[in-house]
């Protein structure tokens, strides 16, 4: 590299799911590629993990949250002030730097702005479609990100669907926009360490937050109909929210309390989808950018269901790497669990070619690259990207 660049990254986020992993992956990978990070984040133990990775990453002490709900709304504009300062300040202190690259709303809101009067190149991060979010309120983020939308020197997509709501909802110029998928950094190491764990005989592991919209309650009920077919199955879930008493109840409605375990947050995603016979991603969530854990149990060698929804049928090609349900369908999605559980050639097939589509699309050494070249168009004023 002719130059090394230094990058600010700014987000704002309330919790660490697959956006917060792939960024840490990132971050850590450019870094390791000779970019100058400094790391801006509002949840602290995003924080630690960036400061783990040896990433220099200060806590941002003021949350406004402008597409949450009404509540979020009010106390956003009280803490205006305060935000607005800090942000000020951040900006000013890295005026000497080469450019922003900015993942939430609220950062691209405020940041972009003040970035621009300092001359210094904006980068925009859109993991999901916009328009549940813009159009919330009556229209008034739709109308704040309309006042900004041109800023930005470059905005990054992880998937045509994504690609699709900002051009349309976004209103984005097509020359604006890099499609540069996401990916994951799992070592040749870490990957031979998970292969010698032990396979727990038709185990479901489902790992993602605990919210509506992610498909956990749609997932019980058809582990319903899988368990009347095989009952030794077991399901295992991670995560842990105010949503985890009512999916409680509802596996104890099911009758599938023997059959369930809600393991909560744990410290190695990653070991407890080694240890499974297959992965499930029900999301049928509207924002759904990407979804990193398809990735991962493809890099794991790991047969993964999911459903139909946003950018999942650009990952899994049906029946090829993984398999493919219409979004919402229970009673298809418990089929499909049990033809994975239920034929062993069938599973082995998926998860190898899985495997190969990861190691060829999503590793995070390529993508890394790909972030490091549109930068250098960036700050050399060079628009032309993918």
């Amino acid at each position: 590299m002719a130059k090394k660049l230094t990058v600010n990254f700014v987000c704002q986020t309330l919790d660490i799911g697959g956006a917060e992993i792939f960024n840490l992956d990132l971050m850590t990978e450019l870094q390791q590629q000779g970019i100058a990070l400094n790391c801006y984040t509002t949840e602290p133990r995003f924080v630690k993990l960036l400061q783990k990775n040896q990433l220099q990453a200060e806590q941002i002490p003021v949350i406004l949250d402008l597409v949450g709900d009404w509540k979020g709304l009010l106390k956003a504009g009280f803490y205006l002030p305060k935000a607005l300062w800090y942000y000020w300040q951040l900006v000013r202190k890295n005026r000497a730097t080469d450019l922003f690259l900015l993942s939430s709303f609220t950062e691209k809101i405020i940041v972009s702005p003040l970035a621009a009067w300092y001359q210094i190149p904006v980068v925009w991060l859109e993991f999901g479609p916009l328009y549940p979010v813009l159009n919330k309120f009556l229209g008034f983020p739709k109308l704040l990100y309309w006042l900004v939308k041109d800023l930005p020197a470059a905005v990054i997509i992880p998937s045509q669907h994504t690609k699709k709501d900002v051009l349309k909802t976004g209103r984005i110029w097509t020359k604006k926009i890099s499609f540069i998928p996401c990916g994951r950094k799992i070592s040749k190491t870490q990957l031979a360490k998970y292969q010698r764990l032990k396979i727990q005989p038709n185990t479901v592991v489902c790992v993602s937050r605990l919210e509506k919209g992610k498909g956990q309650d749609l997932l019980l009920q058809a582990f319903k109909i899988v368990v009347t077919q095989i009952p030794q199955a077991k399901l295992v879930m991670t995560g842990d929210s105010p949503w985890l008493p009512y999916l409680k109840k509802l596996a104890t409605k099911l009758g599938l309390n023997s059959s369930v375990q809600f393991v909560g947050r744990v410290p190695d995603a990653l070991k407890l989808m080694a240890q499974s016979a297959v992965c499930v991603f029900p999301t049928v969530w509207e924002l759904e950018g990407f979804g990193l854990v398809v990735i991962e149990a493809m890099a794991l060698g790991k047969p993964v269901i999911a459903y139909a929804n946003g950018p999942v049928p650009e990952i899994i090609n049906h029946k090829q790497n993984g398999l493919l349900v219409k979004k919402g369908n229970i009673p298809a999605l418990a089929k499909q669990l049990l033809c994975v559980l239920t034929n062993k050639r069938l599973a082995e097939n998926l998860a190898r070619q899985g495997q190969t589509d990861f190691t060829n699309q999503y590793q995070i050494t390529p993508v890394a690259k790909k972030y490091i070249q549109l930068f250098l168009n960036v700050v050399s004023n060079d628009q032309t990207v993918d």
